[in-house]
């Protein structure tokens, strides 16, 4: 069964910048975001420029993303394959979705053309386990 979601809009003002996030802290003995190999460096560095907003709304959501397929939310990312769970429906006036009740795996070509979404989060993600 398909479930619905609630996106919230996230403004430029409201992220920390990538140059803030890509920063090797020198007190911190583990890698930066910005140090990390792809897709992991993109993932870490998204879902780090969220993490006021992910503090303020009170959730840990999985990324959004737009994949050659439609946008939804990133389930899992390897190298060379991610598991995505699209969206169904597109967002209402009150930023409601509907998810596809199964995960999409995409290879090769398609995972070269994600792209991370940051001007949106999922405000009630589903409970993965």
């Amino acid at each position: 069964m398909a479930s619905e979601i609630r996106l919230r809009l996230v403004s430029p003002d409201e992220q920390l910048s990538e140059e803030e996030v890509v920063r090797k802290d020198p007190e911190n003995p583990f890698l930066s975001p910005g140090q990390r190999p792809e897709p992991y460096r993109s993932y870490y560095i998204a879902y780090v420029r969220l993490e006021p907003v992910f503090a303020q709304a009170n959730v840990r959501p999985p990324l959004l993303a737009d994949t050659p397929r439609g946008r939804g939310l990133v389930w899992r990312w390897w190298p060379n394959e991610m598991g995505i769970v699209l969206f169904t429906s597109t967002p209402t006036n009150d930023g409601k979705v509907t998810l596809d009740d199964r995960v999409t795996f995409m290879r090769g070509e398609e995972t070269a053309n994600v792209i991370l979404v940051t001007d949106s989060i999922a405000l009630n993600p589903p409970k993965w386990g």
